[in-house]
């Protein structure tokens, strides 16, 4: 996590009878990180892209599905208030629209869906794609 990575120093009680040259050290300190943090955060966010030729029988299964994944997602469970690393963005084009869902911690039916997404993105980068594979997945 970028804040454990890059971490700031100081609260607002140890600022208290803080002398003035210390309390600069440590904002320029906490800017620095800060900004480390944020440059992180962003590479994360990166998204990168390529063409990878499919059937359109499983570019439609495919996009049934991602469709009905994010129309559908119902989170479950306790809230997470911290955003961290462990994050999954599902996006499709439907009509003239991006959808997108964003996952922290995915769990149960979105973490199936994250490792059935990755698994595919790894094979087809291997050229080891098996469409009937994940064609019988996407049921």
């Amino acid at each position: 996590m970028a804040s454990m990575k890059y971490p700031s120093i100081a609260s607002g009680s140890e600022w208290a009878g803080m002398p003035e040259d210390r309390r600069k050290q440590i904002i320029n300190h906490n800017r620095a990180a800060f900004a480390k943090q944020q440059e992180e955060r962003l590479a994360l966010l990166k998204i990168e892209s390529s063409s990878i030729p499919i059937s359109n029988q499983f570019a439609e299964k495919l996009y049934q599905k991602m469709v009905s994944f994010i129309d559908t997602y119902k989170a479950k469970g306790v809230g997470t208030l911290l955003v961290d690393d462990n994050e999954v963005v599902f996006r499709n084009v439907v009509g003239h629209e991006v959808w997108s869902l964003s996952i922290i911690h995915p769990r149960d039916v979105a973490l199936k869906m994250t490792d059935l997404c990755n698994q595919i993105v790894t094979d087809a980068r291997a050229n080891k794609l098996v469409e009937k594979k994940y064609i019988s997945a996407l049921h």
